[in-house]
C-alpha cells in the first residue's frame, strides 16, 4: 500500500493520488480498519482541501485579474469615449463659432446693402420729388399759357365781332351811298363832277373805316375798342 502511495506521489498526478487514497479508505473499510480506512479519508481530504484551496486561490487571483483587465478595458473605453465625446464638442463649438462668424458677417453685409439701398432710395425720392415739383411748375406754366392764350382768343374773338357789326353798320353806310351814286350816273341824274366828289367821300369814309379796325385789331385784347 506504502509503495502504491508512494509510486502515485512520484507521478505528480493529484487525481490519481486522490483516487489513490479513496481506494484505500474503501479497502480498508472493508476490511474493518476503520482507524486506518479513517487516516487514508482525512488525508485524501486534507489533499483535496489544499488542492481545492490552491486552485481556488489560483482561481481568484485569474478573476481578480480579469476582472481588472476589464475594469481597465471599461476605464479605457470610458477615456476614448470621452475623448471623442470633447472632439465631438469641440467640433461642434467650432462648427457653431464659425457659423455664427459667418451670420454675423452676413448680417453686416446686409445692412450695409440695407444702408446703401436706403440711401440710394432717399437720393431717388429726393430726384423724383424734384422732378415732380418741376412737371407741377411746368404744368403751372402751361396752364398760365393757356389761360393767357384763352383770355387773349377771347378779346379777339370779342374784338373780331365787334369789327363785324363795325362792318356791318359803318361800312354798309358809303357802300349803300356809291350804289345810289352809281344808279344816278347811270340814269343821268347827277352831275359827272358831283359824282366823282360824292365817290372821292365814301372812298375816303370805306378808307378811315378800314383804318380804324385794324389799328383795333392790333391792338392789345384788353383795349377798350371805343377809346380805338
Amino acid at each position: 500500500m506504502q509503495a502504491g502511495f508512494e509510486y502515485t506521489r512520484n507521478l505528480k498526478n493529484r487525481d490519481l493520488q486522490n483516487d489513490y487514497n479513496y481506494a484505500t479508505y474503501q479497502l480498508e473499510y472493508k476490511r474493518k480498519n476503520y482507524q486506518l480506512a479513517l487516516n487514508y479519508l482525512r488525508r485524501n481530504f486534507s489533499q483535496d482541501s489544499a488542492y481545492y484551496r490552491k486552485s481556488f486561490s489560483k482561481r481568484i487571483t485569474l478573476a481578480s485579474d480579469l476582472f481588472n483587465q476589464l475594469e481597465n478595458r471599461r476605464k479605457n473605453e470610458r477615456i476614448i469615449a470621452h475623448q471623442k465625446y470633447i472632439t465631438t464638442f469641440l467640433s461642434a463649438a467650432a462648427l457653431v463659432a464659425v457659423l455664427l462668424v459667418a451670420v454675423v458677417i452676413l448680417m453686416v453685409i446686409n445692412i450695409r446693402k440695407t444702408k446703401n439701398s436706403n440711401i440710394e432710395l432717399t437720393r431717388l425720392n429726393a430726384e423724383v420729388s424734384e422732378q415732380k415739383e418741376n412737371l407741377n411748375r411746368l404744368n403751372q406754366h402751361q396752364e398760365d399759357i393757356i389761360d393767357e392764350r384763352t383770355k387773349d382768343l377771347k378779346a379777339k374773338n370779342k374784338t373780331l365781332s365787334e369789327y363785324s357789326l363795325h362792318l356791318s353798320h359803318h361800312v354798309r353806310g358809303p357802300i349803300a351811298t356809291l350804289k345810289g351814286i352809281v344808279y344816278l350816273q347811270e340814269n343821268d341824274l347827277i352831275d359827272r363832277n358831283e359824282c366823282i366828289q360824292l365817290i372821292k367821300k365814301c372812298v375816303f369814309d370805306i378808307d378811315d373805316e378800314i383804318i380804324s379796325m385794324s389799328k383795333t385789331l392790333n391792338a392789345e385784347p384788353n383795349t377798350n375798342t371805343d377809346e380805338v
